[in-house]
């Protein structure tokens, strides 16, 4: 638990974050933003795995990261 904690602390101070990305070759260009959510967090530290916290799994994304 201390491990999703720490994860999870670490990921609100990059919740203010945008990152601008150009691509370009031949005159052709692609930009590509992204961007840190809170409800993001559930998915990339894997917790939709966890089988014991399925009462947990009814509330939305942002209450779970958010307690």
């Amino acid at each position: 638990m201390a491990d999703i904690l720490q994860a999870a602390k670490a990921y609100k101070k990059i919740l203010d974050v945008e990152y601008q990305v150009i691509l370009g070759r031949k005159g052709k260009n692609l930009s590509l933003a992204i961007s840190f959510e809170e409800h993001h967090f559930f998915h990339l530290a894997g917790l939709q795995y966890l089988k014991d916290l399925s009462r947990v799994l009814t509330e939305s994304r942002e209450q779970i990261f958010r307690r």
